[in-house]
């Protein structure tokens, strides 16, 4: 691996680990103010963001796999895609609220907190491809 990649690669580790400390930090004062559950509800809305960022990087080894360089089955698949991962979201979602019946609030605000989170370092990493041209 070159130095580039190393330094890319420790600054990628130090963004998860902040992100994660934020997060956790965000569920330990849910959990102080609205109880245990709250806390829970928090890190599962989390869990959705990234169980959907699995899911959409394994959609992506499949496709290449898949629909190759076609791009009307790439297109065909990329709706697929999309479709699952609308999919998994309500399901995880409603398994969060109907079967585990926690509070709608801390799971929403660690689904968005922790999206907002995935956003900031997509345009963190972007920002530095553009500006090292890679």
């Amino acid at each position: 691996m070159s130095n580039a990649a190393d330094r890319q690669h420790g600054v990628q580790r130090k963004r998860e680990l902040i992100t994660l400390s934020l997060l956790l930090a965000a569920a330990a004062g849910f959990s102080l103010q609205m109880g245990w559950k709250a806390g829970i509800a928090l890190l599962f809305g989390v869990t959705v963001v990234y169980a959907n960022g699995w899911l959409q990087r394994w959609q992506q080894q499949r496709a290449a796999h898949i629909a190759g360089n076609n791009p009307a089955r790439n297109l065909r698949y990329l709706y697929r895609c999309a479709a699952e991962r609308f999919i998994a979201t309500v399901a995880l979602f409603a398994a969060g609220l109907g079967l585990m019946a926690l509070p709608p609030l801390p799971l929403l605000g660690g689904y968005i907190m922790a999206q907002a989170a995935v956003i900031y370092s997509f345009y963190q990493v972007s920002s530095l491809r553009r500006r090292h041209g890679h």
